[in-house]
C-alpha cells in the first residue's frame, strides 16, 4: 500500500472509532499503531455484531482487546501525563496477585483512614513501571514507610538509600518542612542527569474533584489546578513555575485512562489520588535551573 492509501486506511480508523464508540483519544492510539494480521476482519466483524451496542459485553471485549494492543505492548515514559494511568493498567494482573498482601499490611499497620490501598496500588504501579533503583523519601510517616519498604521488595528494588551509583531514584515527599524541600533540592542537583522522579504527597487536581472536594478545599493553597494542604506547597508551586517544570497529576493521570482501568482492574481503581510528580528529565541537559537558595 502506498504512502496516500496508509493515510486514508488510518483517518478511515479513526473515523470509524469516533464515529461508532464516540472514543477519540483511543483513535488517535489505534491510528498511529501497528495493527495485527487479521484486524480489519474482526473490526468488520464487531461492526456488523452489534453496530450500536456500546455497554454490551461485545463492546467491553472489544475495547479490552484495541486496549491490549495500544497500551499493553506500549512502552511508556515518567514525563508523560498518562504515566500512572498507563502503569497501573499495564501491570493490572500483577497488582492484582499482590492486591491481597497490600490490603492485609494495610490493616495490620492501621494505615486504612490515613491512606487507601487503592492510593497505595498506584504508587506500586508507578514503581513497578518506572523501575528505580533508589526509593528514597522524605518525611513519611513510619506506616507508610513500611509500606514503601513492602512496594520496594514487591518491585526488586535494590536500595533505599541513594547513593552515587544509583542510576534511577525516585523520591517520595511527604514533608511539610523547608529544610526537607531544601534538602530535596540539593538532591535534584545531583541526579539531575540520571533518570528521576519525585512524587509529592497531599496535592490534588482541581481538574478531576467533585464539588464536595472544591467546597472542602477553601482552606488550602490553590494554584491553577493545583490544590494542596501541604505547608511548603507554596514553595514547591513557586520552584516549578519559575523553571516551567510540568507538576504531572496521578488525578489526572488516572482520569485520562480511566476506560481502560475501569474494565480491567475491577476495585483497585480509584480515581482520587491526591499526588502529584516532577522530574527534571522533561528538560534539556543544558537548560538552566534556577533552584532556592
Amino acid at each position: 500500500m502506498d504512502i496516500a492509501g496508509k493515510e486514508k486506511m488510518k483517518n478511515l480508523k479513526e473515523d470509524f472509532l469516533k464515529q461508532l464508540y464516540n472514543e477519540p483519544d483511543l483513535a488517535r492510539a489505534l491510528s498511529h499503531s501497528v495493527l495485527p494480521d487479521g484486524f480489519s476482519d474482526f473490526l468488520s466483524a464487531k461492526i456488523k455484531a452489534h453496530k450500536n451496542a456500546k455497554g454490551s459485553l461485545n463492546y467491553l471485549y472489544f475495547m479490552e482487546y484495541l486496549g491490549k494492543l495500544t497500551e499493553k505492548g506500549k512502552e511508556i515514559i515518567h514525563t508523560d501525563e498518562s504515566f500512572v494511568g498507563q502503569a497501573l493498567y499495564k501491570n493490572s494482573e500483577y497488582l492484582k496477585t499482590v492486591s491481597a498482601e497490600l490490603v492485609n499490611l494495610s490493616k495490620k499497620i492501621g494505615n486504612e483512614n490515613i491512606f487507601s490501598v487503592q492510593q497505595w496500588i498506584q504508587i506500586l504501579a508507578f514503581i513497578k513501571e518506572f523501575r528505580p533503583d533508589s526509593i528514597i523519601e522524605f518525611g513519611s510517616s513510619s506506616r507508610f514507610s513500611k509500606f514503601l519498604n513492602k512496594a520496594a521488595e514487591l518491585a526488586g528494588v535494590i536500595s533505599r538509600k541513594y547513593d552515587n551509583a544509583s542510576e534511577s531514584i525516585l523520591v517520595y515527599f511527604f514533608s511539610q518542612k523547608e529544610k526537607d524541600f531544601l534538602k530535596l533540592i540539593d538532591l535534584l542537583k545531583k541526579c539531575r542527569n540520571k533518570k528521576h522522579a519525585v512524587i509529592f504527597h497531599g496535592y490534588c487536581d482541581k481538574r478531576v474533584l467533585g464539588p464536595e472536594h472544591l467546597e472542602y478545599s477553601q482552606h488550602k493553597f490553590i494554584f491553577n489546578d493545583i490544590i494542596s494542604d501541604n505547608l511548603i506547597a507554596p514553595s514547591v508551586v513557586s520552584f516549578i513555575s519559575r523553571n516551567n517544570i510540568t507538576f504531572f497529576s496521578a488525578d489526572y493521570s488516572l482520569y485520562l485512562k480511566a476506560n481502560y482501568i475501569r474494565n480491567t482492574c475491577n476495585n483497585l481503581f480509584d480515581i482520587g489520588a491526591n499526588w502529584r510528580w516532577i522530574t527534571l528529565n522533561e528538560k534539556n541537559n543544558n537548560e538552566k535551573i534556577v533552584y532556592p537558595q
